[in-house]
């Protein structure tokens, strides 16, 4: 299975910069106010489910986990360790073939650290050549979906190497911010559905059940 770093919840990798060195993000301020207090149900029954993916899909298993220590694909600290005062939770779902829906859920303790905090994911994605982990990735430019998939602010990146390709969708809603990446290994014919329309629907239910 291929696991991406998602800027709000990842598996342990590290990401640098792939071409003539850069200069790094410069990191956002780190939030010093308590975790919100929220209600953890009502989080992930926001989150996608399998059977809205497509017919073959189901839960991956474990959820991807919070890492402080993951840096940003271009390079520079990423968005846990700069915003570690949220709550988090985070779906994984798979299909036969072999594909991947990361859905990760962020919820500050204000809007304006929430907005801080989606400045940061794209700051960390604003290069056209990184690394995920030790392979090499090649971004496309930022592209603004809001008008498409909801929210407040919403922007779509397309990320691919040798062995994926990957469409990132990052969302911000008031003092949320969720990430969808959409996952399909090379070689295998994809089977996602529509990703702006299924990242519409999971920002819909956030916003009608939280």
């Amino acid at each position: 299975m291929i696991v991406l770093v998602l800027p709000a919840c990842s598996q342990p990798v590290q990401g640098t910069p792939d071409s003539a060195p850069r200069p790094a993000p410069t990191p956002a301020p780190v939030t010093t106010t308590a975790p919100p207090a929220v209600d953890l149900e009502l989080l992930v029954a926001s989150l996608l489910r399998p059977t809205e993916v497509g017919p073959t899909w189901k839960s991956a298993g474990a959820q991807p986990k919070p890492d402080a220590n993951a840096a940003a694909v271009c390079g520079g600290p990423g968005v846990v360790s700069q915003f570690p005062n949220a709550e988090r939770t985070a779906a994984a779902l798979e299909s036969e073939q072999g594909e991947l829906l990361q859905e990760t859920l962020s919820v500050y303790p204000s809007e304006a650290d929430a907005y801080a905090a989606f400045n940061a994911t794209s700051a960390g994605l604003a290069c056209q050549e990184g690394k995920l982990g030790e392979t090499p990735v090649t971004l496309t430019a930022a592209a603004d979906v809001q008008s498409k998939v909801g929210g407040d602010r919403a922007t779509l990146w397309t990320m691919s190497s040798d062995r994926f390709s990957t469409v990132l969708v990052s969302v911000l809603a008031k003092q949320h911010v969720v990430n969808f990446a959409f996952i399909t290994p090379t070689g295998v014919d994809q089977t996602i559905a529509d990703p702006i329309a299924l990242s519409r629907t999971g920002v819909a239910r956030l916003l009608a059940t939280y």
